[in-house]
């Protein structure tokens, strides 16, 4: 049985991936691209969380771009239901880590 690529990247990958979408997002935010450019970059971004069914923690600065989509597109529903779902997989803690920290 053959790994396609896209099921065997290592969570390296994976991560190399969701920085590299985040450096997008950052870059349509700073050079005030239209919504249009901005929603694919953070479906692709949801897409490869999600597809991937990981939960990464990455550095602040990786949310706080997300985060700055949100402030500059507030009444866009669709960037704030994609932003929230990646907010919500970037800042996941496992609910082991969850009880030990309390």
């Amino acid at each position: 049985e053959e790994v396609t690529p896209e099921d065997g990247d290592s969570p390296d990958e994976t991560l190399r991936m969701v920085m590299e979408e985040l450096d997008k997002l950052d870059e349509c935010i700073s050079r005030k691209k239209p919504v249009g450019k901005v929603v694919p970059v953070l479906e692709e971004l949801a897409k490869i969380i999600l597809h991937k069914h990981i939960h990464i923690r990455i550095a602040p600065v990786g949310l706080l771009s997300v985060l700055r989509t949100l402030r500059v597109f507030p009444r866009n529903a669709q960037v704030s239901e994609l932003a929230l779902r990646v907010i919500h997989c970037l800042s996941y803690t496992p609910p082991a880590l969850a009880t030990l920290i309390e």
